[in-house]
C-alpha cells in the first residue's frame, strides 16, 4: 500500500499513519521518510511515542533502541510513560541490563520526571527476584530521581521484608 502524502504534515496525521500500518518496518520507513519529504518538519512527542509502541510491541527492539536514542539526540520533549513503556519492553524480553541502562540514561533526555520509569524497573527487579541488585540499584538512584518515590520506598522495603533477601 503507498502512502498519501499531505501537502502540509502535522504530527498528528503522522501518528496515524504510523500506527495504521500493519508491518512495524513500513511505520519505520514513514517515520525516516517523513523528514526527508519535509525538511521543516520535525518528529515530536506523540510521534515518537507512536514509533516507540510499534516498535516495540512487535518485537523491534533494536530499532526502538534506535528511535530512543534519536529522540534523546534531538532533545525531544517525551513523557516518561513512554520511557517507562521502553523499560517495560525490555524486561519483558528479559533484557534487564538495557532497562537498567535506559534508566540510568534518563536525565540526558527531555523529561522532567521519572518516577513512572523508575517504578516500573524496581517493578520488573522485584518480579525477577533479583531483590538485592534492587535495593543496590535504589539506594544509588535515589538521590536524583528525587521525593518523588516515597511510595515505591515503602512498597520495597514491605517486599523486602516478606522475602528472606540478604542485603
Amino acid at each position: 500500500m503507498s502512502v498519501r502524502w499531505p501537502r502540509l504534515l502535522t504530527p498528528t496525521h503522522l501518528s496515524q499513519l504510523i500506527r495504521s500500518q500493519k508491518n512495524p518496518l513500513k511505520a519505520l520507513d514513514i517515520f525516516n521518510e517523513a523528514k526527508a519529504r519535509y525538511p521543516s518538519y520535525r518528529h515530536n512527542g506523540p510521534v515518537y511515542a507512536a514509533m516507540i509502541r510499534v516498535l516495540g510491541s512487535s518485537g523491534r527492539l533494536a530499532e526502538m533502541k534506535e528511535i530512543v536514542k534519536q529522540m534523546k539526540e534531538d532533545s525531544c520533549e517525551c513523557q516518561d510513560s513512554v520511557l517507562a513503556g521502553v523499560i517495560r519492553t525490555y524486561g519483558d524480553a528479559g533484557l534487564l541490563d538495557e532497562a537498567i541502562s535506559l534508566f540510568k540514561s534518563l536525565p540526558e533526555f527531555n523529561c522532567v520526571n521519572y518516577t513512572e520509569s523508575f517504578n516500573t524497573l524496581l517493578e520488573i527487579m522485584v518480579k525477577e527476584s533479583k531483590l538485592e541488585t534492587c535495593y543496590h540499584f535504589f539506594c544509588g538512584e535515589l538521590s536524583w530521581v528525587g521525593n518523588q518515590v516515597a511510595d515505591t520506598f515503602l512498597e520495597f522495603t514491605y517486599a523486602c521484608s516478606l522475602s528472606d533477601a540478604p542485603f
